[in-house]
């Protein structure tokens, strides 16, 4: 409970951007907080995602843990990079990798609050930061970024795009591996969907997920890198008889071409709270 009680007022004052950079110094509070969350992914690795009683106060710390890290990275590199080469990432991304596998609707909602948190804090180590994003880049391309879409729920969808923007915005590198992989038909396929069902609705006021300007803004990027003649081959590589995914690239080519020239979305880190 005390422990609790301290990460929890750790996390009201991260909302503060003093705090956050005075957090700079405070090297044996942040080993303090890597060993915690440490200590509870392994004790959590053993439980099913469902909240026993042995399992909901380490699920609570973990989140509060991780929404305390999210907030330390936003906007101070410092804290930025002390987090990344603390390797507590490392710690994260297979431990989210095995418990995405295992979400269901019958799981308990706080587990996907503490894989949506870890995802927002990945997603603030990037922005503006290229060290970071070639780091989480190497991490979680193309898996990671798989296991977390392929979980039934938007909000951590969004927050899946949010990193996979930022980090792919550092480096045309980056978005040359992307448009070659698994993970573009992936991004391909939850753009179309939405487009099909904006279309079936047929109704003005259909309003797309929150995680489509992401994808949107990603395919923007990729389109203004002249990337797209790669992009299409790589979809003709395929073993799609009847073209579908380079239909869908053709139909998003389309709604894009009148953004090519607009100012792409600034970098942003999700909100401290």
């Amino acid at each position: 409970a005390v422990v609790q009680e301290q990460v929890e007022s750790w996390l009201k004052q991260s909302r503060d951007l003093t705090f956050r950079e005075e957090w700079t110094n405070k090297e044996e509070d942040m080993v303090k907080i890597n060993k915690l969350l440490e200590e509870q992914l392994c004790l959590l690795s053993v439980f099913q995602p469902s909240l026993s009683p042995d399992s909901e106060k380490s699920v609570k710390l973990c989140i509060s843990i991780l929404r305390l890290l999210r907030n330390l990275c936003a906007n101070v590199p410092l804290n930025q990079n002390t987090i990344r080469e603390k390797g507590i990432c490392n710690q994260v991304v297979p431990f989210l990798s095995n418990l995405s596998k295992q979400i269901s609707p019958e799981a308990s909602p706080q587990w996907l609050i503490m894989i949506r948190a870890a995802v927002q804090m990945m997603g603030n180590l990037v922005v503006g930061n290229i060290s970071s994003a070639c780091y989480i880049w190497r991490l979680c391309f193309p898996h990671f970024f798989l296991n977390m879409m392929e979980v039934n729920d938007d909000a951590l969808t969004e927050h899946t795009s949010m990193l996979l923007y930022n980090c792919v915005l550092s480096s045309v590198d980056l978005r040359k591996e992307l448009i070659n992989s698994p993970l573009f038909v992936e991004v391909i396929r939850k753009i179309e969907y939405d487009n099909n069902s904006a279309s079936s609705n047929n109704e003005e006021s259909h309003n797309p997920p929150n995680y489509f300007q992401w994808l949107y803004f990603l395919l923007v990027q990729i389109f203004s890198d002249d990337l797209f003649p790669t992009a299409f081959q790589f979809l003709a590589s395929l073993d799609d008889r009847e073209y579908k995914m380079q239909l869908s690239l053709l139909k998003i080519l389309d709604t894009v071409v009148d953004k090519i020239s607009e100012e792409l979305p600034r970098h942003r880190s999700s909100s401290v709270q």
